[in-house]
């Protein structure tokens, strides 16, 4: 499981890398993350949610 959760989010785009990194492993909120990554919160959340949307249907 670790290794296929490792290569997922390996081979994701280095933006959205970025942000599942900070959200799942750090803890980070979305403000946190827009903080860091110099966008907008809104931004941010949209992403993440196209992400969780993407990968559902992957599954």
């Amino acid at each position: 499981m670790r290794r296929w959760l490792g290569d997922a989010i390996s081979a994701l785009p280095a933006e959205q890398r970025r942000v599942v990194m900070l959200t799942c492993l750090e803890g980070r909120s979305y403000t946190e993350i827009a903080e860091i990554a110099g966008r907008h919160v809104n931004t941010v959340k949209t992403r993440m949610k196209a992400l969780l949307a993407e990968q559902r249907g992957a599954a």
